[in-house]
């Protein structure tokens, strides 16, 4: 018999604790035949889970019985192990952590926990994908005469500061058995044989050809690196917001224009209303560019631009554009640099730093300190970090001879740092010069990125958008 259960979701937020508790009260007098034994957990789905930082992270499943200390599964707890500067630490969609019991439905996800795929550096060194995992410790364990009744808790721990996020919910699926089916209270159901049970060998479209090497022949059947044909997945666990039978995160891939702000959801499926979209900030539109600024020798300068709160006083939600207080940033940020351009590339480093209102900083280095080769910035035109599309840092283009192209780079560590923090704040691009007597400067600088008006209930939906 198998239990399914659900719980709340809501905000994760810096040094604080979330809970949440899924209770099962029985009454052993009046209702003596609903007593039952928990065999075994089978599946923790947390649904629409997203944070910006897994490092700071400790996700574990708790039960919770009367006169008993609580027993504790750790499906996630990276921390310090994701040591790797190439590690993806964004979360965004539904994780699942299972004990697999038939080979035939395993994944290759499933034999990996998500501390070791995120290691791995995910999907393009930033996304840990969705997906079914083997949490650190076996849900099959420590289940010997345990009743199903009392609380199961799910509890997530920040212990980081400056990354947000938050959780829809979560199920949780339990196979059960009536303690009338165990007549010598072991625990163990009398009759627990299956001789009709069957294993595969992992051919789960039935063609014959073993998954692997039909994914290892073509690696665009399975879009979203699980390890498992996309003809397979089950598509009411993967996010299909358009419901077209495509994974979302396939779609995008295939054609980053479906996702304009990077925030790993279909356009298609974030069209709120005209008040409730995402939207837009563009310093530039807004006459609100950093100003240029020089390198100086054995010191960090900074180029600082404000982005303030604007009110929304006549309550109607406002043009659309406006940074209501609150305001958090949800993703595709850009930093455009005009007329970078330094004698020695191997002295600077380049930085952006966002000091939101409430105190909270992340940095993001954009050049890293020391890059080697004989590239240099001669001024060739404006530079533009982002995340998703470009192939090289400039440290990669510095190995070639000559000035650095202008076009699109990859920053040292990615932009989806500022995930999740308030749009409203002072900016800084931070010019460091380690060297002495190599020159240099900047025209001016400029930054966008898609928000989201403030969504204090966690329910998905801007406040402004609610009755």
């Amino acid at each position: 018999m198998t239990e399914e259960l659900s719980g709340s979701g809501g905000g994760i937020l810096d040094f604080e604790t979330f809970e949440s508790s899924i209770s099962i009260i029985y009454d052993a007098v009046g209702q003596p035949d609903q007593l039952a034994w928990a065999y075994q957990p089978a599946k923790v789905t947390l649904r629409g889970l997203s944070h910006t930082n897994l490092r700071d992270l400790s996700i574990s499943l708790i039960h919770r019985e009367p006169n008993r200390e609580d027993t504790v599964w750790d499906l996630a707890s990276c921390g310090t192990d994701l040591s790797g500067d190439g590690a993806a630490l964004v979360l965004s969609g539904n994780y699942q952590f299972i004990a697999p019991t038939d080979p035939n439905q395993q994944t290759f996800l499933e034999n990996k926990t998500i501390c070791q795929v995120a290691e791995a550096g995910g999907i393009g060194g930033v996304l840990v994908p969705s997906g079914r995992y083997r949490p650190e410790v076996s849900l099959t364990s420590q289940m010997t005469r345990r009743q199903l009744g009392g609380e199961w808790i799910l509890q997530i721990i920040d212990t980081g500061n400056g990354a947000t996020g938050a959780l829809a919910g979560w199920d949780l699926e339990l196979v059960t058995f009536p303690f009338d089916q165990d007549c010598n209270g072991d625990g163990e159901p009398d009759i627990c044989t299956n001789d009709d049970a069957q294993f595969g060998t992992g051919d789960c479209n039935g063609n014959g050809i073993s998954d692997q090497c039909e994914i290892a022949n073509d690696p665009t059947l399975d879009c979203n690196l699980n390890a498992r044909l996309d003809v397979c997945e089950d598509l009411g666990f993967f996010d299909d917001c358009d419901e077209d039978d495509v994974i979302d995160i396939c779609q995008i891939a295939a054609d980053p224009s479906l996702d304009s702000n990077n925030n790993f959801i279909l356009d298609a499926c974030e069209d709120l209303g005209d008040d409730c979209e995402i939207r837009q900030y563009e310093s530039l539109a807004r006459v609100n560019s950093g100003p240029g600024a020089n390198f100086v020798d054995l010191s960090m300068v900074a180029s600082t631009l404000f982005i303030e709160s604007e009110e929304d006083t006549d309550g109607s939600g406002g043009d659309n554009s406006e940074v209501h207080p609150g305001s958090l940033i949800t993703g595709g940020v850009e930093v455009t640099v005009a007329g970078l351009e330094h004698e020695n590339l191997n002295e600077i480093a380049l930085r952006l730093t966002h000091t939101a209102p409430n105190g909270l900083s992340v940095t993001v280095p954009l050049i890293a300190i020391g890059c080697s080769g004989q590239g240099f910035l001669g001024d060739t035109g404006d530079i533009i970090f982002r995340d998703l599309g470009p192939q090289k840092t400039i440290c990669d283009q510095a190995t070639t001879p000559g000035p650095i192209p202008a076009g699109d780079y990859l920053p040292e560590s990615s932009l989806f740092g500022f995930f999740g923090m308030p749009v409203a704040g002072e900016w800084a691009l931070e010019l460091y010069d380690i060297g002495n007597g190599a020159t240099g400067s900047i025209d001016s600088w400029d930054i966008s990125f898609s928000f989201s008006p403030p969504d204090n209930d966690f329910n998905g939906v801007p406040d402004i958008c609610e009755p």
